[in-house]
C-alpha cells in the first residue's frame, strides 16, 4: 500500500512524530509522506465515540446520519469505544 500511494499525516499536539520514526518502522516510509498543518481541534474522538453509543447529546460534533447509523447498530459500544 504504502508503494501505492502517499500518506497525508496530521500528528497530534505533543505527538513525537517525524520522519526519523517513521523510517524507524518502515524504512523509507518518510519519502512517502506529506505531513499537513492542521489547527488543534478540541473535540475528542473517543469522547464523541463514547457519548454516540451511551446514546448521549452530540450536537453538531457529528452529523444526525452519522449518529442514526452508528447508535442502533451499537459501532461505538465496547471496549474500543
Amino acid at each position: 500500500l504504502v508503494e501505492m500511494a502517499r500518506l497525508a499525516v496530521v500528528a497530534r499536539p505533543g505527538a513525537e512524530l517525524g520522519p526519523a520514526s517513521l523510517d524507524a518502522v518502515l524504512p523509507g516510509l518518510a519519502a512517502r509522506v506529506d505531513w499537513l498543518a492542521l489547527a488543534a481541534d478540541p473535540l475528542s474522538a473517543t469522547a464523541l465515540r463514547r457519548r454516540i453509543a451511551a446514546g448521549e447529546p452530540v450536537g453538531a460534533d457529528a452529523a444526525p446520519a452519522v449518529v442514526e447509523y452508528a447508535r442502533p447498530r451499537g459501532l461505538y459500544a465496547g471496549p474500543y469505544a
